[in-house]
């Protein structure tokens, strides 16, 4: 009973290692291409690069936990023609839907809580019915063809990423976050369609290894989730690097806002710089922007 367990265990660690890349892949690919179009308002090479490593084990360590949980349903939906497997995915969907849902409500028109509940309700058994009746040919077509699949999955998860992106900017935050939580649950799904359409899973003959094959990739997040603190300080300092990620990537834009809550800045604003001396006051940024802004000025009356 034991060794059958480490098996499993150990069987599982492949999937939880494509799982992990999978998701690191879809967050380097969105601050790529949202730092690269952002590239005019980045003052210099070095902002850049602090704030990766700043922002790096906020980021993976988040969309990491988030992409374990997608490997979980991904072996769900690889077996999803069973009817109980079918139906415990469609009510992962429908309490996904009805989280967002309450979510978002609260506004003026789902004030009361009878209409945001109502809402709440509309939502998840959109999301429910939609995902019972999408994952046994999403299943189907993983098993014969695989390319196709993985091209699926990608134009999904692309497409929501366009829509938070793009659609009811800083607005609502339960939609953005179910929006991002979206693109990295689909990432392991998209990750084993891949790894199906290479063949890259077969067994390939050779010398045995001495760690478990993924278990690197697990032992880094584990490594990383050490740094998460000091690097989420270290990231508090780069205002524009923050600003800047929040709003041109919707994934990494989350990690932002974990890592301010990890670290929140400083109250540097509410120092009373007359009461410091000289040496002090360069020691806190309000006071040195508050003298540059009104040395070599002059009041008119």
């Amino acid at each position: 009973m034991t060794e059958s367990l480490a098996a499993a265990g150990l069987g599982a660690l492949p999937r939880l290692s494509r799982a992990l890349i999978a998701g690191w892949c879809v967050l380097a690919l969105e601050l790529f291409v949202a730092l690269g179009s952002a590239a005019r308002e980045l003052t210099s090479a070095w902002e850049v690069q602090n704030g990766l490593l700043g922002l790096a084990p906020t980021a993976m360590v988040a969309a990491g936990l988030v992409t374990l949980l997608g490997a979980g349903l991904a072996f769900l939906v690889e077996h999803a023609e069973v009817r109980a497997l079918r139906g415990l995915l469609a009510s992962v969907g429908a309490l996904f839907g009805l989280v967002v849902g309450f979510g978002v409500g609260g506004g003026r028109h789902l004030a009361t809580l009878q209409t945001r509940g109502g809402f709440a309700l509309l939502v998840a058994g959109l999301c429910g019915a939609l995902a019972w009746c999408v994952v046994a040919p999403i299943a189907r077509l993983l098993r014969a063809r695989a390319g196709w699949c993985f091209a699926l999955i990608a134009a999904f998860g692309l497409a929501a990423e366009l829509v938070n992106r793009f659609v009811l900017v800083r607005l609502y935050p339960a939609f953005h976050l179910g929006l991002a939580s979206v693109v990295l649950i689909s990432a392991p799904l998209a990750g084993e369609a891949l790894d199906r359409a290479l063949g890259a899973s077969e067994a390939r003959p050779g010398s045995p290894r001495r760690m478990p094959k993924g278990a690197w990739s697990v032992l880094f997040l584990a490594l990383l989730a050490l740094l998460v603190v000091p690097t989420a300080r270290k990231l508090s300092h780069f205002d524009n690097f923050r600003l800047l990620v929040s709003e041109r990537a919707p994934v990494a834009g989350c990690a932002v806002n974990l890592a301010a809550r990890i670290a929140p800045n400083a109250p540097e604003d509410s120092v009373d710089c007359d009461t410091l001396s000289a040496s002090e006051r360069g020691e806190h940024a309000a006071c040195v922007e508050a003298t540059s802004e009104t040395s070599g000025r002059t009041l008119d009356l």
